[in-house]
C-alpha cells in the first residue's frame, strides 16, 4: 500500500511461517480457518494489525464514515470492509485511502470484468498463473512470464492483473497474508512496459489500493536491463515498503533461494525450477468466469463526494 504523510503511519508486519498448503478453491470467502486457526489468528494481529476483539468497532467506524461521506461499496458486505480495513493495516484512516484510492483505480480501468479479459487469459494459460497453493507465509502465488506482446498490450495485461487481483482480495487468508509475485521477464520488451507517465502513475495504484491487497513479495527472474530501467521509473511512486519488497534473481544463479523463499520447489511449476509440472492457468479462468456477478457488484460502487 502506498504510504501518505497525512496517514497514520504503517507498522513494520511480523509475518507467521505456515505449513505450505494446497488450497485451490479460488475466490473463496469462507472464514472458518482464519476465525478459529490459531496460526490465522496471529497473522490477523501481526501482519494486518486486526485484532478481533477490536474488529467489530474498526467495522463500525468504516461505515459509519462511508456513510458520512456518501460512499456506497457494492456489495458492501463485511468481506468486502474487512478487506479495505486489512489493507489499510487495520486502521480506519488508512482503510478510508485505500477506498479512495479503489474508486479511482475503478474509474480508470473501465473494462475490470472477467468477459473482457477472457480472450488474452484464455490465449495466455501459461504466462499468467495463480497457483493452488499458498507460500510458507500463507500467501498467494502469482506467476507470469512474458506474454506475446505483439498481439496482448501493455494495457491488455493491466486489464488481466487487475481482474485475476480482485478475485484474490475476496480471500480471507489472501486478505490477511497476501501476495507473492514471481516474474520471469526473458524476453522483456519495451512493449511490456509501461510507456508514459499516466500508465506508471495507474500502476502504482494498483498496488497500492487499487486493489485492496498486500503484495508482500516481489520475485524478478532473468530480468533484462529493460527491467531496470522501468523499475526507476515506477519507484518514486510506490511506498518504501513495496520497494523493499523486491527480490531481484540473477541469471544463472538457479531457482534454490526463489524455492526457499516460498517453502518448496513442490508447489512451483516447472518453468521456475519446480515439480507442480506446467504452467497452466485454466482452473483460475474459470474461478474468475463464474464469478462474473461479483465483478457486476463492484461496479456500481459509487461515491457523491470525494474523501
Amino acid at each position: 500500500m502506498g504510504e501518505q504523510a497525512s496517514l497514520p503511519p504503517l507498522t513494520t508486519p511480523k509475518f507467521v511461517t505456515f505449513p505450505v498448503a494446497h488450497d485451490p478453491n479460488f475466490g473463496d470467502t469462507d472464514t472458518h480457518d482464519v476465525d478459529s486457526d490459531p496460526l490465522w489468528k496471529e497473522a490477523a494481529v501481526s501482519v494486518v494489525n486486526d485484532p478481533e476483539d477490536t474488529r467489530q468497532k474498526r467495522l463500525e467506524e468504516l461505515r459509519d464514515e462511508l456513510k458520512r461521506r456518501s460512499i456506497k461499496l457494492c456489495p458492501g458486505d463485511k468481506n468486502q470492509l474487512l478487506a479495505m480495513l486489512r489493507a489499510g493495516q487495520g486502521q480506519v484512516a488508512r482503510a478510508l485511502h485505500v477506498i479512495e484510492v479503489f474508486l479511482q483505480y475503478q474509474q480508470y480501468e473501465k473494462n475490470g470484468l472477467p468477459k473482457h479479459v477472457e480472450p488474452m487469459l484464455r490465449n495466455t494459460l501459461k504466462d499468467f498463473v495463480v497457483l493452488p497453493h499458498r507460500d510458507k507465509y500463507g500467501r498467494r502465488i502469482v506467476v507470469f512470464k512474458m506474454w506475446d506482446a505483439e498481439k496482448w498490450s501493455y494495457k491488455d495485461g493491466m486489464e488481466a492483473f487487475y481482474v485475476i487481483m480482485l478475485l484474490l482480495s475476496r480471500e480471507p487468508k489472501t486478505q490477511l497474508a497476501g501476495v507473492t509475485m514471481i516474474g520471469d521477464y526473458s524476453g522483456m520488451s519495451r512493449k511490456h512496459m509501461a510507456t508514459n507517465l499516466d500508465d506508471i502513475k495507474a500502476w502504482a495504484n494498483l498496488i497500492s489500493g487499487g486493489v485492496p491487497i498486500w503484495f508482500h513479495r516481489s520475485h524478478i527472474c532473468n530480468a533484462p536491463w529493460l527491467f531496470e530501467i522501468l523499475f526507476n521509473m515506477v519507484k518514486p511512486f510506490i511506498s518504501e515498503t513495496a520497494r523493499n519488497g523486491v527480490m531481484l534473481h540473477k541469471r544463472g544463479t538457479g531457482w534454490n533461494v526463489l524455492h526457499e523463499a516460498v517453502g518448496s520447489a513442490d508447489i512451483l511449476p516447472e518453468e521456475f525450477g519446480g515439480n507442480a509440472g506446467p504452467m497452466n492457468n485454466i482452473n483460475y479462468l474459470n474461478a474468475l468466469l463464474n464469478s462474473h456477478q461479483y465483478f457486476a457488484e463492484l461496479r456500481k460502487c459509487t461515491k457523491d463526494d470525494p474523501i
